[in-house]
This record gives C-alpha cells, structure tokens and sequence, in this order.
C-alpha cells in the first residue's frame, strides 16, 4: 500500500507537470492563432472575432502602458540633467555678477575720480552724495588713527576703552565704504541701462581710461545675458518635461507611476496569457476530445482538412498532451481504485471478526439465558414449596 501511495503521488506530480506543459502550449500556441488571425497575409480564422478584438485591446492597452513608462524615465532623467544644468547655470551667473558688480564699481569710482564740473549733468548728484560718505570715511578714519595714537600712552584699562571705540569707528568705516560703493555702483549701472556711456563715447565726452573700463565690463554683461537666455530654454524644457508628466499621469511622484503602470502591465499579461489559453483550448477543442482523440476518429496527417492541416503539427502536440494526462489519470484512478477496494477488503475482514465476535457473544448470552431460567423455575417451585410448609405450620398453630 505504501508503494502504491507513493506511486500515486509521484503519478501526481507528473500529472501537475504534463498540465503545466499543455498550459505552455496552449499559450504559445493561442498567441500565434491571435497573430495569424490578425495578419492579412495568414487570416486563419482560428479564434472569433470577440477574442480578435479584446487582444488588440490588451495589446494596445499594454503597448501605451509601456510606452508611458519609458516616456516617463526618460522624461525623469532629462529632468534631473536640467535641475544639474541649472545649478551650474546658477552658479556661473552668481560668478558673473560678482564680477559684474566689481567691474561697476570700478567704472563708478572712475567717474568719481575723474569728476569736473562737466559732468554735473549726469553725475553731479551722484558725486555730491559719493563726496559726502568719502568725507565722512576719511573723518572717521582720522578718528581712528588719533584714537590708535592715543591709545598708545595709556594704561590697560584704557587702552580696552579705547579699543572698542576703535572697533566701532572701523565698523562706522566699513558702512559708509558700503553706502559709497552701492552708490558708484548703481549709477554706473544707470548709465549703461539708460545707453548715457555710448552716448558719451559717440560724442567724445567720456576719457580713454573710463571708456577702458566700459569695454572691460560689456563682455559680463553678454555672458550674464547668455546664460540668462539658457536659462530661459531650460525652463521651456523644464515645461516641456513637466507636460509629459501630465499626459503619462504622474501627478506628484513619477516612480509611483511608473510602479502602478507595472502593475498594469503585470495584470494585462496575465489577461493576455487567459485569453492565448481560452483560444487555443476552444480551437483545439473543435478537433480533439478531452482524451486526446479526434472527434473525425483519423489523425489530422490523414485528413483532407485544410483547417486541421493548417496547424497539424500544433494538434499532434495537444492530443498528446491530453492523451498523457487522460492516461496518468486513469493510472491514478487505477491505482486509487485499488487503495479503495483494499481499504473495503480490510473493513469486511473486521466486520466478519466483529460478527464472529458478536455470535460466539450471543451463543454465551443464550446458555447463560437457559441457566437463568432453570434457575428462576427452580427457585419458583421451591417458593411454593416453602408456601405450603408455612401454611401447615400456620393451621397447626391454629388447632392448639
């Protein structure tokens, strides 16, 4: 019993195998049947047109699915090169602007320095406000150098107040060299904006020293407007990238897309694999019993049918798939089967012994029955008889 058990379950999973294998089949095979019926060239008209149509839907279906995907990566990957581009774009621009604003403040304190009654009418207010702060600074920085000298001679407590004075008149110096190079700057940057420079230039009014220091400060300003203008493009790619996102709805994390894309996918596949199998099984099933045999009861090499011969070598496969599963079934059967008549076999074996049981119980029940009755009669007489002597002896005692 125990090798037929274990042969059954060896017959088993032979049998899980075969099923796997037919199931192979039948997908390879129902997945030519969709794409000859779907080529002009072939048109076999193997699965109906139901099935026809639901494939090209799932095949559509999974087609933009995966397309969206790689459109999606792509689109993340340009995404990120332009956030790098930017970054670098940023930074080169910060470079040029300081140099741009250095660039400015020497054109500024060019004017300043070379400043004459003639320039009053652009610059006049500009150096009024400039000429007050360098007053103040060089005020401030005499207060400096006096308290500095002072400080000198004096004694350590001293010299710590004088100390922070110093330190206060450093820092005053420091915001007034600030407000006088923001005010060089913003009017030298006035002045290219508003074109007063090359109207100096075309007139002759401007110096060959100030007009040195121009010509070095236009090539900042055509970087810095280049870079600008890439920038620009950037951000149209930046959009552009953004609206892809959009059409392949990605709404905030475009991996998350991607993933529930896969899964789409995943589960189009798997209505794809279903329907290659229904189609397959339903052509097979016009030719071939569950069995393996063929319903015309002739082989499909032996046939004139262009239907059958058509996929001949794909029918031979399938009848000997089912024909290998019918058979391992019945092999299980057989020997299940047989299992089942030994287990009956064994259960009437006990049954005869319980009953021969039972009557060798009943043969002793019934001897005991025939003593029990014996001994009830016996006793029944000898209690009459017990009667009568009581009966006697009570009359006896009657007479005296």
């Amino acid at each position: 019993m125990d090798t037929q058990r274990k042969t059954i379950q060896n017959l088993a999973v032979t049998l899980d195998e075969t099923r796997g294998q037919l199931a192979l089949f039948y997908r390879t095979f129902g997945e030519k049947l969709l794409n000859d019926s779907a080529d002009p060239a072939v048109v076999s008209g193997g699965v109906s047109t139901e099935n026809l149509d639901l494939w090209r839907s799932l095949m559509s279906s999974r087609e933009d699915d995966t397309r969206s995907i790689l459109d999606i990566k792509a689109a993340v990957t340009r995404r990120q090169e332009l956030i790098q581009f930017r970054k670098e774009i940023a930074k080169k621009i910060a470079e040029e602007n300081a140099g741009y604003r250095d660039q400015i403040l020497k054109l500024g304190q060019a004017f300043f320095e070379q400043y004459t009654d003639a320039d009053a009418a652009f610059f006049g207010e500009t150096y009024s406000k400039a000429d007050a702060e360098k007053k103040k600074i060089g005020q401030l920085t005499e207060k400096k150098k006096k308290l500095q000298n002072d400080s000198e001679s004096k004694r350590i407590f001293g010299k710590m107040v004088d100390k922070v004075k110093i330190a206060s008149a450093a820092g005053e110096i420091q915001q007034h060299e600030a407000v006088l190079n923001r005010i060089l700057e913003d009017a030298a940057e006035e002045m290219i904006q508003t074109g007063a420079i090359e109207k100096m230039e075309e007139s002759g009014a401007i110096s060959s020293e100030i007009l040195q220091v121009y010509t070095e400060t236009r090539p900042f300003l055509d970087r810095i407007d280049d870079l600008k203008k890439r920038t620009d493009v950037l951000d149209s790619d930046s959009e552009a990238m953004n609206e892809i996102f959009k059409t392949n709805g990605v709404k905030e994390n475009p991996q998350r897309r991607i993933e529930d894309l896969h899964a789409r996918i995943k589960e189009t596949d798997n209505r794809i694999d279903s329907l290659c199998v229904l189609c397959a099984r339903e052509y097979c099933d016009k030719f071939l019993d569950e069995d393996g045999k063929y319903l015309a009861g002739k082989p499909a090499k032996d046939t004139d049918d262009n239907a059958i011969k058509m996929y001949q070598s794909q029918l031979e496969k399938a009848a000997l798939l089912r024909t290998d599963i019918f058979r391992i079934r019945q092999k299980i059967e057989v020997l299940e089967t047989d299992l089942k008549i030994q287990t009956l076999e064994r259960n009437i074996t006990v049954y005869k012994h319980t009953i021969e049981d039972h009557e060798k119980k009943i043969s002793h029940y019934n001897d005991l029955k025939k003593t029990l009755k014996k001994s009830i009669a016996d006793a029944e007489k000898e209690s009459a008889q017990l009667a009568e002597h009581k009966a006697e002896i009570e009359k006896q005692l009657g007479q005296g």
